[in-house]
């Protein structure tokens, strides 16, 4: 399923965008690139949805700002990226939804190949992002292997109360992305367990702290160590320039677009006939505080 905004009136400032769509009870699977694609486009939501055997992404939200979407109650499994958000900027949350199996899990991220970078201002809360069995995802040209939450090169994000387990390169990172470093993002409250690393933060060569924090977080490894001490949400940080590069794993050989099996039915919209229709425009925010983290 594709919004698609960036027409002949597109404008390299954002605007010109679509201006208001819901997604809501898709079952996107084994298209050839995306599940659910919003390109330029403002005043979203996508809900209770599900995509898998994508070699790009399930969900995906890009070149808007302020983009003004809100994910949630999602399931995003055995697809190269869960959820990729390059240059999607303001307002986008992405909230208590599922991500298995996949390649890399949740990337908010800054590049040159679309307008409006560097990315800033995403919520990631309440989700669950499991990595086992990502092998069984299409692989993706150059594309990461073994990430949970990877915010690379993203600016003013927030990495709120996610359980991220079973992950061969690291839970959480904090990671440059080409020319981009990522920085004022705050990882709080996450349960992570069973990854290579639990979190990361691996800046370019020349960067230190930039803002970046993490506090009041459950894990057990981090890079660099003392993770919370290093890089706090209160008080002087520690963090030198560069430590070392993000933790990278040789990705594994995975099937074809097309070949990842056929999911089982999804749950379908109450009462489709008589509903009354939901219409498209600015979506509802969700309260922050009120998400919880997931239960195992």
């Amino acid at each position: 399923m594709i919004v698609n905004g960036a027409d002949g009136e597109y404008r390299a400032d954002g605007s010109g965008s679509v201006d208001g769509y819901r997604i809501d009870y898709v079952t996107a699977y084994n298209n050839g690139l995306y599940g659910v694609y919003a390109f330029a486009a403002v005043n979203g939501t996508i809900s209770n949805s599900y995509a898998s055997g994508h070699p790009d992404s399930g969900f995906y939200v890009g070149q808007c700002k302020p983009c003004n979407v809100v994910l949630s109650g999602l399931t995003a499994e055995l697809n190269a990226i869960g959820y990729y958000g390059t240059n999607a900027s303001g307002g986008v949350y992405v909230v208590e939804s599922t991500f298995i199996a996949n390649r890399l899990g949740i990337a908010p991220n800054s590049q040159d190949a679309e307008l409006l970078a560097p990315q800033s201002e995403t919520v990631i809360a309440g989700n669950d992002v499991s990595g086992a069995g990502a092998a069984g995802a299409p692989e993706i040209p150059q594309g990461h292997f073994g990430g949970g939450i990877a915010v690379g090169g993203g600016n003013n994000n927030a990495v709120l109360r996610n359980r991220v387990v079973d992950h061969d390169a690291y839970g959480i990172g904090l990671v440059a992305l080409g020319a981009y470093d990522p920085a004022d993002n705050r990882v709080e409250g996450n349960l992570l367990e069973r990854n290579a690393i639990d979190l990361v933060y691996a800046p370019g060569q020349t960067v230190a702290a930039a803002g970046n924090c993490f506090v009041d977080n459950s894990f057990s490894s981090s890079l660099p160590l003392e993770i919370e001490q290093a890089l706090p949400c209160t008080g002087s940080p520690a963090a030198t320039p560069g430590d070392q590069p993000a933790p990278a794993v040789v990705a594994p050989p995975g099937p074809r677009s097309g070949e990842v099996p056929t999911p089982a039915p999804q749950p379908v919209m109450p009462n489709p006939v008589d509903a009354p229709a939901l219409l498209a425009g600015p979506p509802v925010v969700p309260d922050i505080d009120a998400i919880a983290l997931p239960n195992p």
